[in-house]
């Protein structure tokens, strides 16, 4: 029984990890494909170019996300390194996953809560960028 209790555990708690690991993969990629395609059209001769407000927080929307990409990588490889020591948890004893006490449960904790904390700010930074220029978004032909 524990060892089911376990495996779907760790299951859990990596696709966690995954999905945001992979959102902020996407949201790096789409920041340098914004940054691109804002530098081949301020190059091209037949259109104004494009003034982007804000645009110190793009480096900071980047930031977060290469944070939350770094501990997401770093969380997966606790739980990697960590799997006997979950498999020798008695899950009876244990109310809920924050009570669990192993020797990397800190550090797992801390690289999740790390990862999701950066990759909210870094989703909420984009969100203001698109705020102040919605002027661009807004602009027709």
């Amino acid at each position: 029984m524990n060892d089911k209790i376990a495996e779907e555990i760790i299951k859990s708690m990596g696709s966690q990890m995954d999905l945001i690991f992979t959102l902020s993969v996407a949201l790096c990629g789409g920041i340098i494909a914004l940054l691109v395609q804002i530098a081949i059209h301020n190059r091209s001769k037949t259109a104004a170019p494009l003034n982007l407000r804000g645009y110190w927080l793009l480096v900071f929307t980047f930031l977060f996300a290469g944070v939350s990409i770094i501990s997401g990588y770093l969380a997966r490889g606790s739980i990697t390194s960590s799997i006997p020591e979950i498999y020798q948890l008695d899950f009876s004893n244990i109310k809920s996953w924050g009570s669990a006490s192993f020797e990397a449960s800190s550090t797992i904790k801390i690289l999740f809560l790390s990862q999701f904390w950066t990759f909210f700010l870094a989703i909420l930074c984009l969100f203001v960028i698109v705020c102040i220029n919605l002027n661009l978004v807004r602009k027709e032909g």
